[in-house]
């Protein structure tokens, strides 16, 4: 039935007024998205920093090992118990950076610069670069601490002794695969040319799989945050001094905001993939070398 005049202008300003509403929501969502992830770090944060033991934001270097390439160090124990240097500590501050704030973070770079800040497309584009490259070279420090910690052992003996630790090295490889080959396609215009089939496709599945990262990474710092509680004293705590008690809670707070971030996220993606999908930026407003492309 062939729609009135009137009656066709009622639904397109209905459907504007949804697409403003879509819009709100989608800007709401990713501040949202920001705050929690804000959260959850400084809480994790806040869980290291009043441990009994200290740490010092370094990586220290010790003697190379003869395994492998030999690119990585190794400790003698003795190095493990110098003062001043909790290793431990130091993997938990550099995945929550990695996973719990830069990475969701970077996920809704493109909303927060252009929708919320109003920045140019350009900025939008390394900001989400630059945030997630701090991602990956914080994820890369956390690895090594770790690496650290087991006392740079070449043979696996003391690598890998929870789920926690074979969820994250896939994680860990699927996150830095993922910004390695999102910056050699995106960073040119030569390999996958704007516009062809080859690069839409490879975009698409450039979203998918950065979020599947970032969902799964908010996962494993769960999962961590649960093992380093189970580290901590709780029959002691509780005998010697009922005040420290609350220190059982400050990782449990931690991760429900860890949670929450994750939900957030969802409700930003399925915003996006309601609202009209934009335009790509012309040609002429890409520099050379620029990530040309949307998010999703």
């Amino acid at each position: 039935q062939r729609l009135s005049p009137s009656m066709l202008c009622w639904r397109m300003a209905g459907m504007a007024d949804d697409d403003r509403l879509n819009g709100l929501l989608l800007k709401l969502g990713a501040v949202l998205v920001a705050i929690c992830a804000a959260t959850t770090f400084a809480l994790v944060y806040y869980t290291i920093d009043e441990h009994d033991e200290t740490y010092d934001f370094k990586v220290v270097f010790m003697r190379l090992t003869d395994c492998g390439l030999g690119l990585l160090p190794t400790f003698e124990p003795s190095d493990i118990e110098k003062p001043g240097l909790n290793i431990f500590l130091m993997h938990i501050f550099f995945m929550a950076l990695a996973f719990a704030l830069l990475g969701p973070i970077g996920a809704v770079a493109y909303v927060l610069a252009e929708d919320v800040l109003k920045l140019p497309h350009s900025v939008a584009k390394w900001m989400h670069a630059l945030i997630q490259f701090g991602a990956l070279a914080a994820s890369i420090l956390g690895f090594v601490e770790m690496y650290y910690k087991h006392l740079g052992s070449c043979d696996g003996a003391f690598h890998f002794q929870s789920l926690h630790s074979h969820i994250g090295i896939v994680v860990l490889a699927m996150y830095w695969l993922q910004w390695l080959l999102g910056a050699v396609v995106f960073s040119n215009n030569l390999l996958l040319a704007p516009g062809t089939f080859g690069r839409n496709l490879f975009h698409k599945v450039h979203i998918t799989w950065g979020a599947t990262c970032v969902f799964l990474g908010l996962g494993t710092v769960i999962t961590g945050l649960l093992i380093y509680g189970g580290k901590l004293p709780m029959p002691a705590i509780r005998e010697l001094d009922p005040t420290k008690y609350e220190k059982q809670f400050k990782g449990v707070r931690a991760g429900m905001f860890a949670f929450f971030t994750a939900l957030a996220l969802v409700a930003v993606l399925s915003l996006k993939s309601a609202a009209p999908s934009r335009k790509l930026a012309s040609q002429e407003d890409q520099p050379s070398g620029a990530l040309d492309y949307q998010p999703a």
